[in-house]
């Protein structure tokens, strides 16, 4: 299993919670994966969602994204994404339905 890691840092600019995912987003480690993001994920204020240095996503990672922005639009919050995937993992994210 390829791993991934998940780091948070608050904006000195506009006090959003920042959030970088690396390494692997697949079913192996959504579950993981989910924790991890849940564990970073301020209660209260804006995220930003930095996706870098992929090495492989599934839809069950692409889900998890689009979970992770919704839940953030239910609480009234902005969610914003920088996402960095190699240009055959974003064709597979587009031909599944995914636009970033």
């Amino acid at each position: 299993m390829k791993a991934f890691s998940v780091k948070s840092e608050i904006s000195p600019s506009d006090g959003a919670t920042a959030i970088t995912i690396e390494g692997a987003l697949t079913l192996a480690n959504g579950y993981a994966l989910r924790n991890s993001l849940l564990e970073v994920l301020p209660q209260d204020g804006d995220v930003h969602i930095v996706v870098r240095e992929v090495d492989d996503i599934d839809l069950s990672g692409l889900q998890l994204l689009v979970a992770l922005k919704k839940r953030q639009l239910r609480r009234g919050k902005k969610v914003s994404f920088e996402v960095a995937l190699t240009a055959e993992l974003r064709e597979m994210a587009v031909h599944s339905g995914f636009t970033f």
